[in-house]
């Protein structure tokens, strides 16, 4: 007897959108990994890692008519949910938005060439492969380290530094990046004035 393969998380959030019940089974795949990001999170304090985690996708649920992947794993979904609601119930910094669409700050504050370094960055990192850029918002957005990513991701250690070392080596040579680098370069070098001919 040959063996389904296991339903992607696009197809068990399509069936949870028909079928609210179906959304036991998102429930069933993440929760465990969602209770982790919390219990680390919490200095091991199960009870509220649990509490926090039904929290988790009682939001997830109460948001699931809107949801676009957006090409992500549903776990970085809820795991950005879970850190914003980390960070209301300790009140560490601003609350964070829930779309990964909105990782570029939008404080009007930000200088207009931060804010396109910001815009350039995710962009690239949006062209990483799904594995690699999953593990970077992860690192970078999420502050997990290194073994808090491994024990979420069910990777090793060492394949979670690996492949956040890839992930650097092709941010660094991205086309995307390297040409806003150059155009930096660009703006800021002093312009010349031209010079004046001489009189013979």
């Amino acid at each position: 007897m040959i063996a389904r393969a296991a339903k992607t998380d696009a197809e068990l959030v399509r069936a949870a959108k028909e079928d609210r019940a179906a959304f036991s089974l998102l429930f069933k795949k993440y929760a465990r990994k969602v209770f982790d990001y919390f219990w680390y999170k919490t200095n091991r304090n199960s009870d509220l890692a649990d509490e926090l985690m039904q929290e988790t996708f009682y939001r997830a649920l109460t948001h699931l008519s809107s949801y676009v992947s957006r090409g992500h794993l549903y776990l970085t979904y809820l795991l950005t949910i879970a850190h914003n609601i980390l960070v209301n119930q300790y009140r560490r910094a601003p609350s964070l938005s829930i779309e990964f669409a909105e990782l570029i700050p939008d404080d009007t504050q930000i200088e207009a060439e931060q804010r396109s370094d910001f815009e350039s960055l995710w962009k690239a990192v949006s062209d990483l492969a799904p594995h690699e850029r999953e593990i970077v918002l992860m690192h970078y957005r999420l502050q997990l380290s290194f073994a808090e990513i491994a024990k979420i991701s069910g990777k090793s250690l060492n394949a979670v530094k690996l492949v956040l070392s890839r992930a650097r080596g092709h941010l660094r040579t991205h086309p995307r990046l390297l040409s806003h680098r150059v155009n930096s370069v660009k703006k800021k070098a002093p312009k010349q004035k031209p010079g004046r001919l001489k009189k013979n």
